[in-house]
């Protein structure tokens, strides 16, 4: 029960994209999803996965891989095309072989198969979670790091501008003054 609750604790940010074409499979899964995550975007089929993607930007994708029009792995691919972070689980009734090595080249994450048991596949979850959330803050350091290197940058330019010019000079940017 406490690693449900992290589980729920993570999710609380993270907008997943949920592709499944057979009903009654999409409609409890969906049920359970919402639970757990902050958002849950639902399609019936891969092209309209492919739109609900470009249209709402997920953290993660839970896909069924046999379904009409696009497959779960056409899916996979054009979604990491779009965006390489974004995390993928594959959900598939057939254990063969050929999915699971054109699931690996396909730069699937998570690969399951059908019927899916519950404690493993949250931990699947739980584990996707947990890399979104690293990512993050990988991406908000990097942002902060950038930010402060632009700050120091800015500041060794105005110390040249100054220091170049004969006539003592002061310069307001934003309202804040600097020399």
């Amino acid at each position: 029960m406490e690693f449900l609750e992290k589980l729920i604790a993570l999710g609380k940010t993270i907008k997943v994209l949920y592709v499944e074409d057979e009903d009654a499979l999409r409609n409890e899964t969906t049920k359970m999803l919402k639970r757990i995550f902050a958002q849950v975007i639902v399609a019936k089929e891969g092209q309209e996965g492919e739109r609900l993607f470009l249209q709402e930007t997920p953290d993660m994708v839970i896909t069924d891989i046999e379904m009409p029009l696009v497959n779960g792995l056409e899916l996979s691919r054009r979604i990491k095309k779009h965006n390489p972070e974004c995390l993928i689980l594959v959900v598939s009734a057939y254990g063969n072989a050929e999915w699971f090595l054109e699931a690996i080249e396909s730069e699937i994450d998570y690969y399951v198969i059908k019927p899916v048991d519950s404690p493993k596949l949250f931990s699947i979850l739980f584990t996707m979670s947990s890399r979104i959330q690293d990512l993050r803050a990988a991406h908000a350091y990097r942002a902060e790091q950038l930010k402060t290197q632009i700050e120091q940058e800015k500041n060794l330019m105005l110390s040249q501008i100054s220091n170049s010019s004969p006539n003592p000079m002061v310069l307001y940017i934003d309202g804040v003054h600097y020399f």
